[in-house]
């Protein structure tokens, strides 16, 4: 009725931006990061040797992210590659474990983490390796 009488109808508020699309509007800078890392010997050095049996678990979206690198590793020939939910993982089972999480503080994350770190403690097998935590700037999805 306002556009009839000739008067100019005021906008429509715009929703304040939620923390997901504030990580969708990073995902262009994430990835940069991501691809400028990926040439650092340190990160080299940190992911799985080719031929390792790998385990990759994580909670919730990390979960679904496990099984797209475990697909990417078998398919490109890397040997092993399972993924399982942090709750589920089967301890000693592995050569090498990646752990997924997007802040680094999942509980059942940090707990299997400590459990894997006794477990290789008292085995010390020559072919199991101490997780090494990444420097990661910004957020992955």
């Amino acid at each position: 009725m306002a556009a009839q009488l000739g008067t100019a109808a005021s906008p429509e508020p715009q929703p304040a931006p939620t923390n997901v699309a504030a990580k969708i509007a990073d995902q262009p800078a994430a990835w940069a990061r991501a691809a400028t890392l990926s040439g650092l010997d340190a990160t080299r050095q940190a992911l799985p040797q080719q031929g390792a049996r790998v385990a990759i678990v994580g909670c919730r979206t990390s979960s679904f992210m496990a099984q797209s690198f475990a697909a990417l590793r078998e398919g490109s020939g890397h040997c092993e590659t399972d993924t399982f939910p942090t709750s589920k993982f089967p301890v000693g089972s592995y050569d090498t474990v990646v752990a997924l999480t997007r802040r680094g503080t999942t509980t059942e994350v940090l707990s299997l983490l400590h459990t894997l770190s006794a477990v290789i403690r008292r085995r010390r097998p020559p072919r199991r390796r101490v997780l090494r935590r990444l420097p990661v700037a910004g957020t992955l999805w």
